[in-house]
């Protein structure tokens, strides 16, 4: 039982971790940021869905907070991206193997402590009393 809390825990780690990941792609591959800039940015957002799986699940106020945060952080990402000629073409490698290391690093994590429950749960016998 407690292998599987261990793991449980790198799980709920996890999730968080390449959900993050995940959106940054989404932001660096969705919109083409050397075309049309801030109003390229503000369409693609416009046409942007949350799923209706995960609708369901959020209070609409978070999901105007998201898209409000989203439309106040597209000029700072198209500066961003101006920097460096062709952005996406090293920085999507580049995510994903940093997601790559967290993601090693969780799994280490999880090891380190199945082995921990192991060194535990091995404690010596008392003595018998005779």
């Amino acid at each position: 039982m407690w292998h599987a809390l261990v793991w449980a825990l790198v799980a709920l780690f996890a999730l968080p971790w390449t959900l993050l990941c995940l959106a940054a792609h989404w932001l660096l591959t969705g919109p083409d940021w050397s075309v049309g800039g801030v109003q390229h940015w503000m369409a693609w957002l416009e046409q942007w869905q949350i799923p209706v799986w995960l609708a369901a699940w959020l209070p609409m106020d978070a999901v105007t907070a998201l898209k409000t945060w989203l439309t106040a952080l597209g000029p700072w990402i198209e500066q961003t991206l101006g920097l460096a000629p062709a952005p996406a073409g090293w920085l999507v490698p580049l995510l994903w193997m940093v997601w790559g290391l967290g993601a090693l690093v969780l799994v280490l994590f999880g090891m380190a402590g199945s082995v921990l429950v192991a060194a535990l749960r091995r404690r010596p016998a008392p003595p018998v009393p005779a």
